[in-house]
């Protein structure tokens, strides 16, 4: 997993290189943990936290409930979510678990440079669809 501050959009990202699994939560709990907490990011330097989920292809039950509880320990800092996402499998458990009620989640279509902010037009993927760009606000 690669962590990075984007000072630009005050933005913290961590970019998933793997399926967000049962198989896989364990390994990745502490590297997501680690970013939010670490001294590197200061809570100062950021005021949203997106989880990059374009690698993945996958979520399953255990990874559903570690991306909410993320969710929880970023909004618990009083810091915005946001979830980027390109597999339609993904997308579809977001939404019909309501996760896009409780964190911001966009639909990165045609994503070859994941995480780098460039080639492509984020839009959010909610009822309506409507455009927004990617700042948190």
């Amino acid at each position: 997993m690669r962590q990075l501050l984007d000072n630009d959009r005050r933005t913290l990202v961590a970019v998933f290189s793997t399926d967000v699994l049962s198989t896989t939560v364990d390994a990745i709990r502490p590297e997501v943990f680690s970013a939010i907490d670490s001294p590197r990011f200061p809570p100062d330097a950021w005021d949203c936290f997106e989880a990059d989920l374009s690698s993945s292809k996958m979520v399953d039950s255990v990874g559903l409930n570690f991306l909410v509880t993320v969710i929880r320990a970023v909004k618990e800092k009083s810091k915005r979510v946001r979830l980027v996402a390109s597999s339609p499998h993904v997308l579809r458990v977001l939404r019909f678990t309501r996760v896009d009620q409780i964190a911001e989640v966009i639909h990165r279509q045609g994503d070859e440079n994941c995480g780098s902010g460039a080639g492509f037009r984020p839009r959010e993927f909610h009822a309506g669809d409507n455009d927004r760009s990617h700042d948190c606000h």
